[in-house]
């Protein structure tokens, strides 16, 4: 995949676990998808109803990582003359997919044993930086007040909805992505509230530079501002507030302070959903006894970052187990 400046390490790290367009779907005309074609799609009657969302236990979960840009295409494309962001030909800017390709997808997904989606942010993404358009999502273009708008390029909020309520039909579910270290690059509000972002100069001084100093040169929140706090946690309750998802994955949690999620993310997220599923993404290999403040602070669960590497240090090169098996016994 080329550089993806911006783009979470642990994103990239995942990539391939988010297949490509089925290759039924990607030989349709035009990338379009014909809804009288393809097999177990939104438009069929779901033959037989999955099991209700209580039912399925998170650990025992079958989650499926994709782009909905990167998925299938279910909607007329804008004009490329009209959009400097969209060019199918450049894997840099969007390429088309959107969430009624998506949810005309799910009887493939499935046919894979797949129960539940996790899909990168929804969010508006700011317009071409450099070469690249935030087609991964993780380049929101945040405005104060906030217009809590979702990309239109995916599509709209009744066509979130529709796919939720399409997924749930199913007995399935979906985790949606969410960010509340960074917005984008030159985002609306970094114009508007330059005053609410770490410095570069010195950010090192401030506190932990994985806290304090920007990722990949993306504008670094300062969650110690009040406002700032304020915004971040209400612009994730407007998400829960208007749409039925099933769980968060929240992104770059390390490089958030701790007390932010303990103190008023998690909180604000129990008080509307106490149900809601929140898993981090702490891109870290440290000890698991060390990684254990994030579940105390309420999060449900981590990514293993430790576990991974164990998996491609045994499989890719020693081809011996035994790492993992220490690492699994350790968790």
């Amino acid at each position: 995949m080329p550089d993806a400046p911006g783009l979470p390490d642990a994103a990239l790290a995942l990539l391939d676990a988010a297949s490509p367009l089925p290759d039924d779907a990607a030989s349709v005309p035009d990338g379009s998808l014909d809804a009288a074609a393809a097999p177990g799609d939104a438009a069929s009657p779901v033959a037989e109803a999955g099991p209700p969302r209580a039912a399925l236990g998170w650990d025992a979960a079958s989650i499926y990582l994709l782009m909905v840009d990167r998925f299938a295409n279910g909607a007329p494309d804008p004009d490329p003359a009209e959009d400097e962001c969209f060019d199918p030909a450049n894997p840099r800017r969007f390429q088309g997919g959107d969430l009624a390709g998506l949810r005309a997808r799910l009887g493939y997904l499935e046919e894979i044993g797949v129960d539940t989606v996790w899909v990168t942010p929804l969010t508006r993404q700011i317009g071409r930086h450099h070469e690249q358009c935030g087609y991964h999502g993780y380049w929101a273009d945040l405005t104060v007040p906030d217009d809590v708008a979702l990309e239109p390029r995916l599509g709209t909020e009744a066509d979130f909805s529709a796919l939720l309520d399409d997924m749930h039909a199913r007995g399935m579910r979906l985790v949606l992505d969410m960010v509340v270290n960074h917005p984008g690059y030159g985002a609306q509000v970094t114009r508007t509230h330059p005053e609410w972002f770490h410095p570069v100069a010195g950010c090192e001084r401030l506190g932990p530079p994985d806290e304090t100093c920007p990722l990949a040169w993306l504008p670094d929140f300062d969650q110690r501002v009040p406002e700032v706090a304020d915004y971040l946690t209400e612009h994730s309750s407007s998400w829960i507030r208007r749409f039925d998802v099933d769980g968060i994955r929240m992104d770059t949690v390390k490089h958030v302070p701790l007390w932010f999620f303990r103190d008023r993310w998690i909180p604000a997220r129990r008080a509307l959903r106490p149900d809601l599923y929140l898993v981090g993404e702490l891109f870290d290999e440290r000890p698991y006894e060390q990684q254990r403040a994030y579940l105390d602070a309420g999060f449900d669960g981590l990514f293993d970052f430790r576990l991974r590497s164990a998996l491609v240090y045994g499989l890719g090169r020693e081809g011996s187990l035994d790492r993992v098996a220490r690492e699994v016994a350790a968790a």
